[in-house]
């Protein structure tokens, strides 16, 4: 997968949305892509209307000018791109379902990145599985990076990318794309793979003696794992650093090495089923993007 060209951003003037545009600005600037910001217009049309459906003038003018406020606001976001950056930016207001409007208009218009603020509110945004969020996240074929509400990240550079990392073929779709935006911002990749008791107990069975560090890494499943990840950013001409760690959670495990080691970053694949993704609410990356105080950055295989 390579580095993205068009960078869409979800875009409504919210705190989270100004988060996002600030992530989106700098990833433009690090691979070259231009932005387009879209704000889509919902208009709850069923609570306005006659028998016959048709809606009322006053209702009508009250959706134009709502309408024409959602100009200015992405005229002023675009003023405001041009201002602290040098990036091709383009702005458009349109109008339907949040979710595939935005979807639909991603895949006409050529789009390679599609990045979207959230409120953050861990567990309550995870049960919330109708959030325009989770849905896109769900529904996009493209890779989607989800940014927190004005997180301190916002403030600095892409400099520490986490990927979490398996050796399956989307955590490679993954670990591909995170190599291609590193390599514009010159950050560091980390492949970052869990263990848990299940796979310990399996290394432990057949290793020889010595300190269970020293058996991940003889491992040699893992040391495949490593030399087949470490390939792929050779072939990029970049280098690449792989960590094993233990843990029972997947979720938790990574994002302590996250908080302790400065990641501004993750990157997390998956396997792509729609539906399949919205029922499995347990799953790794949806855990990640309700957890996660930094960006994460989920890629479809």
């Amino acid at each position: 997968m390579e580095k993205p060209k068009k960078i869409l951003v979800a875009y409504d003037g919210s705190p989270h949305s100004k988060s996002a545009l600030d992530w989106a600005i700098r990833l433009g600037e690090d691979v070259g892509a231009e932005l387009e910001l879209v704000k889509v217009f919902e208009p709850i049309v069923r609570q306005y209307t006659r028998g016959d459906y048709n809606i009322t003038e006053k209702i009508a003018a009250q959706f134009a000018e709502m309408e024409k406020t959602d100009r200015q606001m992405m005229e002023d976001a675009k003023h405001f791109c041009e201002g602290v950056c040098k990036l091709k930016v383009t702005v458009s207001v349109l109008k339907g379902n949040v979710t595939s409007t935005l979807l639909d208009y991603a895949e006409k218009s050529g789009v390679d990145l599609i990045v979207t603020g959230t409120k953050g509110h861990g567990v309550l945004e995870e049960m919330l599985v109708g959030s325009v969020t989770n849905k896109l996240v769900s529904l996009s074929k493209l890779p989607i990076l989800v940014v927190k509400d004005q997180h301190e990240s916002t403030k600095t550079s892409l400099h520490k990318i986490a990927v979490a990392y398996d050796g399956s073929g989307y955590s490679k779709a993954a670990l591909g794309l995170a190599l291609d935006m590193a390599k514009g911002a010159k950050a560091e990749v980390f492949a970052v793979k869990v263990i848990d008791s299940l796979e310990i107990a399996r290394i432990y069975s057949k290793a020889e003696s010595g300190s269970m560090t020293k058996m991940l890494e003889q491992d040699p499943v893992n040391q495949a794992m490593i030399a087949e990840a470490q390939a792929i950013a050779a072939a990029k001409g970049m280098t690449l650093s792989v960590e094993l760690l233990m843990g029972e959670s997947v979720t938790a495990t990574l994002i302590e090495y996250v908080e302790k080691n400065g990641v501004n970053m993750i990157v997390a694949g998956t396997l792509g089923h729609p539906l399949l993704d919205q029922i499995l609410i347990g799953s790794v990356t949806r855990n990640l993007i309700s957890v996660s105080k930094v960006p994460v950055l989920v890629v479809k295989k």
